[in-house]
């Protein structure tokens, strides 16, 4: 694996019930491309949280609807993992947003610059993700 490009992905993540791994449930109307991997909508992946504490903003064995920057890990970022640890792809999270917050900025650039729903959606979500 190689962990080049970036992608945003949507869906429900989970902290398992030890609060030690992060895990999204990809949400059923995707299919996104990166790498030469396809992640298909409904599909469980295993999230490394490099450049988040997500984990923090969570317990254990609860969820969250979020969109995550995400990359593919890296074998160094792999390398101290047991493989039942992983799922086919594992991918690194830059960034994430809870769908909370990427609601209230899309009415808030709606309330700003009007715009469709769509498209206010896209762009809060680009912008809390730093993208």
């Amino acid at each position: 694996m190689t962990g080049n490009e970036t992608r945003i992905l949507a869906g429900t993540i989970v902290l398992d019930k030890f609060g030690e791994r992060l895990f999204l449930n990809v949400r059923s109307d995707m299919r996104i491309s990166f790498d030469g991997h396809t992640i298909l909508g409904g599909h469980t992946i295993r999230v490394l949280g490099a450049d988040t504490n997500f984990e923090n903003e969570i317990f254990a064995g609860k969820s969250a609807d979020v969109s995550v920057a995400a990359r593919l890990a890296t074998l160094d970022e792999l390398q101290f993992l047991a493989p039942s640890q992983l799922s086919d792809p594992t991918v690194t999270a830059k960034k994430i947003a809870r769908f909370e917050a990427i609601q209230n900025r899309a009415f808030q650039i709606f309330e700003a610059t009007g715009g469709s729903a769509d498209s206010n959606w896209l762009r809060a979500e680009r912008e809390l993700l730093a993208l």
